[in-house]
């Protein structure tokens, strides 16, 4: 996305967090976003994919956050968990996350809902992993139903918190809440085998790759991950700029290759983190790579 494509999409964000997705009009987002209609039709066929990019620059920078909670530190600790849902729940509170998907939910837009949709399903899916992390793998069976569980108390927290209009609800206090009160429902339904849904049915809602798919991409990783490593020792100077962003390129590759699924909010978090250099970004075999990686589903 170019810098002034994104620019339009942060004013139309603005207006979609004051006013609403449906109360904003196309003309109030060509003022805000000084760009001429023409110009706003070339960058987005309607407003209904304006707002699917709102919401890819918004979970990107949530992605970015909630993985740097977790740089150096035990994925097992429970408190790092804790940290990174107080960052969702001011993030919901900043972008006014709850009411903007429950206006597109009411809607009769089935684009937009079928897209809102799936990423719910990507959040689900990072609790899921999440959770893994913390309990262990001899509670993944019951961690799928324990993850929706998790994320419908936070929604109807939220759901009610805006209905009886008491907006300061402490965030650290929201966070631990829940976190205890999953910790309690995990034990329980892992001793006493209760379970609604397997883990995959992850794979049936969010479909993995074909092994020829698997095969291709793996082929073009090795290729695009040398070749990026070479461009970062001829185009960047300072040595432990070089470091850095080459350790970058490994995890991406090592990501793909060891972790099934591939964690893409992992993915995303370094691809952000190597574009923040100009060096990098403007290289042919960055470009190469991002889409390689944007083309992995999750």
């Amino acid at each position: 996305m170019n810098e002034r494509k994104r620019q339009v999409v942060l004013q139309a964000q603005k207006l979609f967090v004051e006013k609403g997705y449906q109360a904003t009009s196309i003309q109030e987002i060509l003022e805000k976003g000084n760009v001429s209609k023409g110009t706003f039709y070339n960058y987005f066929p309607s407003k209904s994919e304006l707002l699917k990019d709102v919401f890819r620059i918004m979970y990107e920078k949530l992605i970015k956050e909630l993985n740097e909670l977790m740089i150096g530190q035990n994925r097992s600790d429970t408190e790092v968990f804790v940290k990174q849902i107080e960052l969702m729940i001011l993030f919901n509170r900043r972008n006014n996350l709850s009411i903007l998907i429950e206006e597109i939910f009411s809607s009769s837009e089935k684009d937009l809902k079928d897209f809102l949709l799936k990423k719910q399903m990507f959040q689900i899916k990072w609790i899921y992993h999440r959770f893994v992390d913390i309990y262990g793998e001899e509670k993944e069976p019951y961690l799928l139903d324990c993850a929706i569980m998790f994320q419908g108390i936070i929604q109807k927290v939220f759901h009610y918190n805006y209905i009886v209009k008491k907006n300061h609800l402490d965030h650290h206090l929201v966070a631990r809440y829940c976190v205890d009160r999953i910790k309690t429902l995990v034990d329980d339904v892992a001793k006493s085998h209760a379970q609604l849904l397997t883990p995959d049915n992850l794979n049936a809602w969010l479909p993995g790759r074909t092994n020829q798919e698997e095969e291709d991409i793996m082929q073009q990783l090795n290729h695009a991950t040398v070749e990026l490593r070479k461009a970062i020792l001829t185009k960047v100077t300072k040595q432990d700029e070089q470091i850095t962003f080459i350790k970058l390129v490994d995890f991406i590759k090592e990501e793909i290759l060891q972790k099934q699924p591939t964690r893409k909010f992992l993915l995303e978090s370094a691809l952000l983190s190597l574009r923040q250099s100009e060096m990098v970004r403007q290289t042919k075999e960055f470009v190469k790579l991002e889409k390689l990686v944007q083309s992995i589903k999750q």
